[in-house]
């Protein structure tokens, strides 16, 4: 780690990886230790369908901001373990409506009081560093909408 920090910015997006995979085995962890079968890259998607069972995989990436192939890895590892089922659309029998089953809903309410614990500690580290990395992570994330990476390097490189 101690080479990637010295690589600074250039590193950004290594790191901010490096950070995700960390919390997120550190989660699935703490579900292990509590008898809970969950992968913590399910989160999204079983969160959203806790909000609203019955919704497509595109409308699931949309509300997310995620691609629709990593919301088919998700509900892939979702429906192997049962938590979720598919169900024909009524209107367009082409699409599949993804909804917790019984399981699926047991398992989100024993995720629930865990998923608090961490965001609470989450929040708590966070604040602790005294950055508004939030804030800051979503001016990056603005910038970037506003003008991606390769269109900033075109840019600079025409001049």
């Amino acid at each position: 780690m101690d080479t990637v920090r010295e690589l600074g910015i250039f590193a950004l997006a290594s790191r901010m990886k490096m950070l995700a995979e960390r919390l997120k085995a550190e989660a699935s962890k703490v579900y292990r230790d509590r008898g809970i079968d969950f992968n913590d890259s399910w989160f999204l998607a079983a969160w959203i369908l806790s909000q609203r069972d019955g919704i497509t995989a595109s409308e699931m990436a949309d509300k997310l901001s995620v691609s629709r192939p990593a919301i088919s890895q998700m509900v892939a590892g979702m429906h192997g373990k049962g938590l979720i089922t598919y169900e024909r659309d009524a209107e367009d029998g082409r699409r599949r409506r993804i909804s917790l089953t019984e399981k699926g809903r047991e398992t989100v309410k024993a995720l629930e009081p865990l998923w608090q614990n961490v965001s609470d500690i989450t929040t708590d580290v966070v604040n602790s560093t005294g950055v508004d990395f939030l804030s800051g992570l979503a001016g990056i994330e603005d910038a970037f909408d506003e003008s991606s990476l390769s269109e900033r390097i075109g840019e600079r490189n025409r001049r």
